[in-house]
């Protein structure tokens, strides 16, 4: 699980920046 962490945070971090994109498409 203390390996597990990181992928998790990443995987995590990808998402946000997907949010993130489609956010800034939709408000433009």
């Amino acid at each position: 699980m203390h390996y597990a962490a990181p992928i998790k945070k990443n995987r995590m971090k990808k998402f946000y920046n997907l949010c993130r994109f489609y956010q800034k498409d939709t408000h433009i």
